[in-house]
């Protein structure tokens, strides 16, 4: 019997319970259970990324409200602890009204974009750093209260662009075929984080004409501290067939972060291969002797060095002793190493000089159109008029005094018989 009373009173209870339940849930406002918004927020962009320090960043938030009722009122704030801080002209609370219910299928989704620029510490070191997005809204679980999404994470330092060739020198400034020189590159860490084991390595694969002389074509330095620089200065020696031009040489750097993360990137530098112009200008053919003449000059131009001559113009200059009877000046064009053109002119000679000087002027370009104007004199021999009967240079005028001769014999002859006459009339 009191097994069956206290069943009894059990059943009681729970039917007085349920009751009350039911008694209470006309006063539960069904908002409060069913039309609630419920937002998301999501790190969608971040730039730069990572950001160095003294940098400023922007970080871009989307905004996703998958509750059943808008979000009315909504602000967002951003907590901001070292190393950032509000950007100069940055608002710390964006308003951006009632955010409605998220969907895909229409054009106007819902969601809500929430920006903000942050400025990183100069100190920070490089990693990975917490950044806290909180809202608040009229309705829901805020009720005008802030609340927090879950932290965000923001990449700090470690570009892979924060090394570079900062200068380029090479001694001598042009380095001759068959000669040795060095290129010194001058490193810069730009980034403000350390960096390890940079590989500098000149790619000289794609040439025949350079190549390393007293080191080799890699030099590795272990540390580079963030704003500082290194030199790294390589050997080289130029072949003795290379051609005078501008070789431009690829440059592989690779290099490790803080926390071993591998970079790599090729960069360029250039090499000027030069060589001053050599030549020979000479008198190869004469047709004046002696004064009083006129006749052909021809002068040779000689390429003798490794560079070309180019755009080579000789002139004639005019002088006191020679009268020039022909064009004055000769495009001779370009000329190759071991190349040579000739010009030829014709003058005559104003009196006897014993060493006849002809002034040229020579005016060219080199392999980089760098311009040349020189003045060169050379000289002929010139003869008496005797020297050149002797040597062959003129007429000797022996036929001449001959005929002279015939004549006054021929004409002592007549007179010598004319004589003779009149001795023997007159017997």
């Amino acid at each position: 019997m009191i097994d069956g009373k206290k069943a009894t009173l059990y059943s009681t209870c729970l039917i007085y319970y349920f009751l009350i339940l039911l008694f209470l849930i006309p006063f539960v406002k069904a908002g409060d259970i069913v039309d609630s918004p419920a937002l998301t927020a999501t790190l969608t962009a971040q730039e730069p990324d990572p950001v160095d320090q003294s940098e400023e960043v922007e970080l871009r938030f989307s905004i996703i409200n998958n509750g059943t009722s808008p979000s009315k009122n909504t602000e967002f704030r951003i907590l901001t602890n070292y190393p950032f801080t509000i950007a100069s002209g940055e608002e710390e609370i964006k308003k951006k009204g009632d955010i409605q219910v998220y969907d895909s299928k229409s054009i106007e989704t819902g969601e809500a974009i929430v920006k903000y620029k942050l400025l990183v510490n100069e100190n920070a070191f490089e990693g990975e750093y917490e950044i806290t997005l909180e809202y608040k809204a009229e309705e829901g679980i805020s009720k005008g209260n802030w609340i927090e999404f879950d932290p965000f994470t923001v990449k700090v330092g470690g570009k892979a662009t924060n090394i570079i060739i900062e200068e380029t020198k090479t001694d001598p400034e042009r380095i001759a075929p068959g000669q040795s020189g060095d290129i010194t590159l001058l490193l810069a860490n730009k980034g403000a984080n350390d960096i390890e084991d940079i590989s500098i390595m000149l790619n000289l694969q794609n040439t025949t004409d350079i190549f390393p002389l007293y080191t080799s074509n890699e030099i590795i330095i272990k540390h580079l501290s963030g704003g500082e620089t290194a030199q790294a200065t390589f050997s080289l020696i130029v072949a003795a067939d290379a051609d005078v031009k501008i070789y431009t040489i690829p440059v592989k750097i690779t290099y490790n972060d803080q926390r071993n993360n591998e970079y790599e990137k090729t960069t360029y530098v250039s090499i000027v291969v030069d060589a001053e112009p050599e030549y020979v200008l000479n008198v190869e053919e004469t047709e004046v002797y002696k004064e009083g003449q006129n006749g052909n000059i021809v002068v040779s131009l000689s390429n003798i060095g490794i560079a070309n001559i180019n755009y080579a113009t000789l002139s004639l200059l005019p002088s006191s002793e020679y009268t020039i009877l022909s064009s004055d000046t000769v495009y001779l064009g370009n000329l190759e190493s071991d190349d040579y053109e000739t010009a030829q002119f014709k003058i005559y000679t104003n009196e006897y000089i014993d060493e006849l000087p002809l002034q040229f002027r020579l005016m060219y370009k080199d392999a980089y159109n760098k311009n040349y104007d020189e003045e060169v004199t050379l000289t002929t021999k010139m003869f008496t008029a005797w020297e050149a009967k002797k040597y062959g240079f003129a007429e000797s005028g022996t036929g001449f005094w001959w005929f002279i001769g015939i004549i006054i014999i021929a004409a002592g002859a007549w007179y010598f018989w004319k004589w003779r006459k009149k001795q023997l009339t007159k017997r």
